[in-house]
């Protein structure tokens, strides 16, 4: 455990000293200005200079030709973007925040609270598979379950397994680079646990085809770990506070957790840097949790045609999305993310809801150009809020201290919003009911009444966003009721005249 930092905290805490900064909430704001549709269909415009020093400086010598000028703008088709995108895959590099240790995943209270008619329904299921998996890094558990109830393959496998084609495509279209390649941030809870399941992922039936095309073995990805930090007794139990302990063998030990995924930006400090210097010139960084949170290659186009310091992926917000980011304006004009219930009031969210008002809700994917970001990482360090949560869960109720990653967005000068599909780009498990519901497992609607109808209704949007992802992007298929992975013999013509299935 990181006792400076615990410490640091908790005497904070009883000084009255930590205290975040107010939230100066102006609006929830929608689609325009840094904030551009990038859903299917959408064509964003650049400046015509924009583009021809960006094709310079990135991909010099690469020649193209575009369809939509008119003036001085240039308005790509999808297709355009998709292609400038594959051509910086090999100078992009894949980040995960792989610390979680799934502490609400399978927590019962948060289970219930989502819903006690749904919790009821699938209850055996959701039980069997909380003593299966409750224990294991949450990269590690299954990304969904087949329609039988078993486990499907883990998230880890599953971008492993996208990034190694997208790797392939680019060499076989002729790009040259470092490659893209993963690197992560884990946690001392997960950090032994990850490193021994690389060789597992090796013998994978979805990866161990495509290996050769991996820029580094997998078990040399980048890597730095998280410290725990101890959490601490709840606000309702007075002051002053104290360290929040829990039995363990007859004896009371610290509960300590990672404080939050914002530290990403101290922790993988050295790793960003050394990534520029083998030439990098993008990062992406997301949750490990979110299987739509695979490398766009129409993001990863525009980010660089735009010039802007950073993107970050946004869905219009629904009744599952209880727990992490929505989008708001500061009055000063600034954009900026606030997570629910701790850096903005539930009630606000809930009567916006009520109203009608669309939210946009943080889909946990940023992407960066890697330049910018190591020249500004010790003034996010120093700035990014340290922000205390009160949690109520099967272990009890504590404080938590967090620094979360998306409040980096008021920390940058005109960073990019991408409104995306959320059953394209956010198919995220915070709750082992989201990933039941995203797997189908609620069947359809018929019959049903009251909240179970719009429960339904929704496992329906999600289960579909599953489907399009398994057949296209991850190049799975399905055999006997289950997804199978697509072999590598199936695939490799196609990588070379019509890879665009890879896109998402």
């Amino acid at each position: 455990m990181d006792w400076e930092f615990t410490k640091r905290v908790l005497d904070g805490l009883n000084a009255g000293t930590i205290i975040p900064p107010d939230l100066q909430f102006d609006s929830f704001p929608g689609l325009g200005g840094d904030i551009l549709d990038l859903r299917a269909g959408s064509r964003p415009s650049f400046q015509r200079d924009r583009v021809e020093s960006v094709f310079a400086h990135y991909l010099p010598g690469h020649k193209t030709s575009w369809t939509g000028i008119k003036d001085q703008m240039i308005s790509p088709t999808e297709k355009e973007l998709e292609n400038l995108g594959l051509a910086l895959i090999p100078v992009t590099a894949f980040g995960l925040l792989n610390g979680g240790m799934a502490t609400s995943y399978t927590d019962t209270k948060k289970n219930q609270s989502f819903g006690p008619d749904l919790y009821t329904r699938l209850r055996i299921p959701l039980e069997q598979a909380a003593r299966d998996f409750g224990h294991l890094p949450k990269g590690m558990t299954p990304a969904f379950f087949q329609q039988d109830n078993f486990p499907g393959p883990t998230y880890l496998e599953l971008k492993v397994r996208h990034l190694l084609m997208l790797n392939a495509a680019a060499r076989m279209q002729g790009h040259h680079g470092p490659g893209l390649q993963l690197f992560q941030m884990t946690s001392q809870n997960t950090d032994a646990a990850i490193r021994n399941f690389w060789t597992e992922l090796n013998g994978s039936a979805g990866i161990k085809e495509w290996l050769e095309f991996s820029p580094i073995p997998l078990i040399s990805t980048p890597t730095a770990v998280q410290e725990l930090v101890g959490t601490f007794t709840s606000a309702a139990s007075g002051t002053p506070r104290q360290l929040f302990l829990v039995g363990n063998q007859g004896e009371s030990e610290p509960y300590a957790l990672p404080a939050g995924h914002g530290q990403n930006f101290r922790v993988l400090g050295p790793v960003y840097r050394d990534l520029e210097k083998q030439g990098y010139q993008f990062v992406y960084l997301g949750n490990i949790d979110n299987l739509g949170y695979l490398p766009s290659l129409k993001g990863l186009a525009v980010l660089a045609l735009r010039g802007a310091p950073a993107a970050f992926d946004f869905s219009f917000k629904t009744k599952i999305d209880v727990k992490g980011g929505v989008l708001y304006q500061q009055t000063n004009g600034k954009l900026n993310c606030a997570d629910i219930g701790v850096a903005i009031d539930r009630e606000k969210v809930r009567e916006a809801d009520r109203l009608g008002t669309p939210i946009l809700f943080n889909c946990a994917t940023g992407l960066f150009d890697l330049r910018k970001l190591t020249k500004n990482l010790d003034h996010i360090v120093e700035k990014l809020p340290i922000r205390i949560s009160e949690q109520d869960k099967d272990v009890g109720r504590y404080a938590q201290a967090e620094q979360i990653t998306w409040e980096v967005i008021g920390l940058l000068e005109h960073p990019l919003i991408y409104g995306v599909e959320k059953n394209r780009r956010f198919l995220a498990a915070k709750l082992l009911l989201d990933c039941f519901l995203t797997s189908g497992l609620l069947g359809g609607d018929q019959g049903e009444s009251g909240e179970m109808v719009e429960f339904a209704s929704l496992s329906r949007v999600l289960n579909e966003g599953l489907n399009f992802l398994m057949e296209g992007p991850l190049a799975y298929h399905q055999q006997l009721n289950r997804w199978v992975p697509r072999s590598r013999n199936e695939l490799e013509a196609t990588l070379k005249t019509n890879w665009r299935f890879l896109s998402v």
